[in-house]
C-alpha cells in the first residue's frame, strides 16, 4: 500500500495561464463546483494544477509539449511586454505564476512557481519557486537547479511532494474509452485511474478491495444504549460515517447475519 500521505488542494491562485491573468485565491472543498460563461476560466484553472504537476514531475519541456509552446499558454495582455536577455532573469517582467496550497496531514503546504521566458522569448525558464510546510520554507536558489526543472523533483529531502504530487489524478470521461475492455491486470499492484476515465470500473473495484483490506480501527464503533440482543456484536454498532463511506462493510453483514441467527 502506498505510504506517501495523500495531499488534499484548499486552493489554488493563477496568474498569466491562458483567459486567467489574475485569479486571485479560489478556495475549494472536498467537493466543489465551478461554474461560470464560456471562456470565463474554468478549464484554465484546472488545467494549471495539472500543468504544475507536469512540470514538477518531468519539467518544462515536457509539461509544454501539450500546449505546443509557452506562448500558446501565456497570457495575451502579457505577450507585448516580453523583454531581451536580462542581467538578473529573477526580475523578469511578469511571470506565469502558480500558487497552490494544500493540507498534507496536520501541516499546511503552499507549493509556488513563476515561469518566464527570456531571450526574445526563446528561452522558458523556472523564474522563482518556494515550498512552505508548516514553518519550513525552502526558497529555489539561483544556479542550484537547472533552468527548466522543479526543485522538489531534485531535492531528496523535499521529493516526498513530489511523490505526492505523482498521486493526483486528473479525469476527462470519454465515453468511447470507458466503454471498450480494457487489457486485464495480472501482476498485482494498485490501479492508477487514466486520464481519460477508460479503466475506471476496474479503479473503483481495486478501490473497494482496499478499503475491505483496512483494519477495523475502535473509532469505527459507538456503544448502543440500547443494543441489537447480539452478544457477538458486544453491544456496539457501526457508526454511520462508517457505512456509507463503505468501510468495515463485511463485518457490518457478519454482524447482521449472527444477529438474526440469534433471533431465530
Amino acid at each position: 500500500m502506498n505510504t506517501v500521505p495523500a495531499l488534499r488542494l484548499q486552493s489554488i491562485a493563477v496568474e498569466n495561464f491562458k483567459s486567467l491573468q489574475k485569479s486571485g485565491s479560489i478556495r475549494l472543498k472536498p467537493l466543489t463546483a465551478i461554474i461560470g460563461s464560456n471562456g470565463s476560466g474554468k478549464s484554465s484553472l484546472l488545467e494549471a494544477v495539472e500543468t504544475y504537476r507536469k512540470i514538477v514531475l518531468g519539467g518544462l519541456d515536457a509539461a509544454l509539449e501539450d500546449w505546443s509552446s509557452f506562448e500558446h499558454i501565456r497570457h495575451k495582455s502579457v505577450q507585448h511586454a516580453m523583454t531581451g536577455a536580462a542581467a538578473d532573469p529573477s526580475r523578469q517582467y511578469k511571470p506565469m505564476r502558480f500558487t497552490l496550497v494544500f493540507k498534507r496531514e496536520k501541516l499546511p503546504l503552499r507549493l509556488e512557481m513563476a515561469v518566464n521566458s527570456r531571450d526574445q522569448g526563446n528561452l522558458v525558464y523556472i523564474q522563482d519557486e518556494r515550498v512552505t510546510l508548516g514553518k519550513d520554507i525552502r526558497d529555489r536558489q539561483a544556479g542550484a537547479f537547472p533552468e527548466g526543472r522543479s526543485m522538489l523533483a531534485l531535492d531528496q529531502s523535499i521529493g516526498h511532494v513530489a511523490e505526492a504530487l505523482r498521486n493526483i489524478s486528473f479525469l476527462r470521461l470519454n465515453p468511447v474509452q470507458i466503454g471498450a475492455l480494457p487489457p486485464t491486470r495480472r501482476s498485482g499492484g494498485r490501479i492508477r485511474l487514466a486520464a481519460d476515465g477508460a479503466n475506471v470500473a476496474e479503479y473503483l473495484i481495486d478501490l473497494l478491495k482496499m478499503w475491505n483490506r483496512r483494519p477495523i480501527r475502535r473509532s469505527d464503533w459507538k456503544t448502543s444504549s440500547s443494543g441489537t440482543g447480539n452478544p457477538m456484536c458486544q453491544r456496539r454498532t457501526l457508526r454511520r460515517s462508517s457505512l456509507r463511506s463503505g468501510r468495515n462493510s463485511a463485518c457490518w453483514a457478519r454482524c447482521r447475519v449472527s444477529s438474526d441467527s440469534a433471533r431465530r
